[in-house]
């Protein structure tokens, strides 16, 4: 059966409609997110404390990793001339 050239308009019509909503929608979220990055992040200050006191606790396992090691014997991460950070400890 063929499809009528009426037909082929009307679905091509219904097509655009689609797109331009979906066009429209598209353009909103753009707006709403600009928006929003525009706004400061509410936890700012509670992530860098929390960011300071990682960094707090990072350190003090690292000096008591050297600690054990000396503890041990065991020749210490810098005479070994490899950036001890690097290493999976």
């Amino acid at each position: 059966m063929a499809v009528s050239n009426q037909t082929r308009r009307q679905a091509s019509r219904a097509s655009a409609r689609l797109a331009e909503q979906r066009i429209a929608e598209t353009r909103k979220r753009i707006l709403d997110l600009q928006e929003q990055t525009e706004q400061a992040f509410e936890y700012e200050d509670r992530l860098a404390e929390l960011s300071r006191r990682q960094s707090e606790l990072e350190d003090s396992l690292y000096l008591t990793t050297n600690q054990n090691s000396h503890a041990l014997g065991a020749t210490p991460m810098t005479m070994l001339n490899v950036p001890s950070r690097q290493l999976d400890v």
